[in-house]
């Protein structure tokens, strides 16, 4: 380490000096941090459009693509005691309906005194065999030696049982007493609970008070369940359960007709929801392509270079605010990337879709290009009545608009038999693949995209020339300290010829 020492005898300010020199040799150091200002914005930058796009892709899929979303169906009930909702019908219906029988669960009680006394561990074995089913079920509870009665009780409803058990004061037919009941969580014919072993057997029996067939080792229940009876337009039919679907509609039984009055279900296009989408699709589409136009005419301001920390100090926080907006200006100025991106995107919306072997464009439904030129390709929604009268007439046309997709089996498939959305996700997924190659993502290490790479060799100059830089301000340290020693000798000398001098004189 070179001892630093300052002007005591030329007088110099050495400090100041050196800074100044300094301040010259640093310019190299300056340009390469300002390389990798610009670097990291300008992956920042791609990054902000990725997510843009990956906003983009998830509504080109999960509206456009799913089938769920073009087939919504608004459903109406001329009465209380039957609803219905759509769940994936794809034609629209009429249904007439009648309930003559609501399923209903299976309900076993304890018919004798509960006699349960804690004290000894055991497992009990159950069988259980569900509405529907021949093959019954293996189901275990533990009892350990400090559980009471509440604790067995909740033991049944956690078990896997598939009953809800409860133990409260509960009518025989003449008065209130401490019950056990057990009710099946499913409805419907055929739901039988029965000991495994003897040992439940007893359990149930002595202790909790049920009645155990002795053949079969079934409870007994105090009301069987059944089956919904209904008719469904003039056909008769059961099931076990109030809650079932047909052909897409999920039909709920409430209640018993009265009278086997007909009640009637319909169903129509939800066209309002359907055209919704579109909308979305149509606007998330807009203020992508607004924003990537945006980015690639921005204007590049090449005198607002970033800001080194000397110039930031010397500002205040808005200026170097504004100086930083022309810095970060035009960063993506003619990318290639975006701008072919851009062009894909516009021919495949443009581009006929063949459907059934006829042609379509977006303007035979209503849908066209905004005729304002700044609006670079916006799309508009011409003419919603158009629109909506086409989801009305054909929801099934409308959707292979958007989410056909070609029946060619190869890998490259023939892109006027594709939907627009299909073409458009293909689109964004490429693109999303370019930028994350140029500027990776958060989670990306830096060697696994350009800009990282660039940016680690630009971080090992920065490293190699704060190296030199140190080598070099300790050089022109040991020149002064040199020169002070000069000095403080020449002083010294010429210190002592005075005194010689003086003496001789005297």
């Amino acid at each position: 380490m070179v001892t630093r020492i300052t002007g005591l005898n030329s007088g110099l300010d050495v400090d100041s000096l050196v800074k100044k020199l300094m301040d010259a040799e640093k310019q190299p150091l300056n340009k390469l941090n300002q390389q990798k200002q610009t670097l990291e914005w300008k992956r920042d930058a791609y990054r902000d459009m990725n997510t843009q796009i990956t906003d983009m892709y998830s509504t080109t899929f999960n509206n456009m693509l799913l089938s769920t979303n073009w087939n919504k169906k608004t459903v109406t009930s001329s009465d209380s005691s039957v609803s219905a909702v759509a769940v994936g019908a794809e034609q629209n219906i009429s249904t007439s309906m009648s309930v003559q029988q609501l399923a209903t669960q299976t309900t076993y009680k304890s018919a004798g005194a509960i006699n349960f006394t804690s004290g000894q561990a055991s497992t009990l074995k159950f069988n259980v065999t569900n509405p529907g089913e021949t093959k019954p079920s293996e189901v275990s509870v533990t009892i350990s030696a400090t559980d009471t009665i509440d604790d067995v009780v909740s033991k049944l409803n956690k078990s896997g049982l598939g009953v809800t058990a409860l133990k409260e004061k509960i009518s025989n037919g003449t008065d209130y007493v401490d019950t056990i009941a057990l009710t099946s969580n499913k409805t419907g014919e055929g739901f039988t609970l029965s000991a495994g072993d003897d040992a439940t057997k007893s359990f149930l029996k002595d202790q909790l008070g049920f009645a155990v067939d002795d053949t079969t080792n079934e409870l007994t229940a105090n009301a069987e369940g059944k089956n919904a009876k209904f008719t469904f337009n003039g056909l008769e039919m059961t099931k076990t359960s109030n809650d079932f679907t047909i052909n897409g509609i999920k039909y709920t039984l409430n209640s018993v007709t009265e009278n086997n009055k007909t009640v009637t279900i319909n169903s129509t296009t939800d066209t309002d929801g359907i055209f919704n989408n579109i909308k979305d699709f149509v606007d998330k589409y807009n203020t992508l392509i607004k924003n990537v136009n945006a980015k690639v005419t921005e204007s590049k301001y090449r005198d607002y270079a970033p800001l080194t920390d000397e110039q930031r100090e010397a500002m205040t926080d808005k200026q170097v605010e504004q100086w930083e907006e022309k810095a970060k200006s035009g960063l993506l100025r003619s990318d290639s990337t975006l701008q072919s991106g851009l062009s894909e995107m516009r021919v495949d919306l443009y581009s006929p879709v063949t459907i059934d072997g006829k042609k379509y464009q977006l303007a035979d439904f209503g849908i066209e290009t905004s005729e304002n030129y700044a609006d670079q390709g916006k799309l508009v929604i011409k003419d919603e009545a158009k629109l909506k009268a086409k989801i009305t007439e054909n929801p099934s046309l409308v959707a292979k608009l958007f989410n056909a997709d070609s029946p060619d089996t190869t890998k490259t498939k023939n892109p006027e038999e594709q939907g627009i959305a299909r073409r458009l996700k293909d689109t964004l997924s490429a693109m999303q693949t370019k930028i994350t190659k140029q500027a990776g993502t958060e989670s990306s290490v830096s060697t696994s995209f350009s800009i990282g790479k660039n940016l680690n060799e630009v971080e090992k100059n920065i490293s190699d020339m704060k190296t030199k830089l140190d080598d070099i301000e300790t050089r022109y340290y040991k020149k002064f300290s040199a020169m002070e020693s000069a000095l403080e000798k020449l002083n010294s000398q010429s210190s002592y010829l005075m005194s010689m001098l003086g003496s001789s004189t005297s």
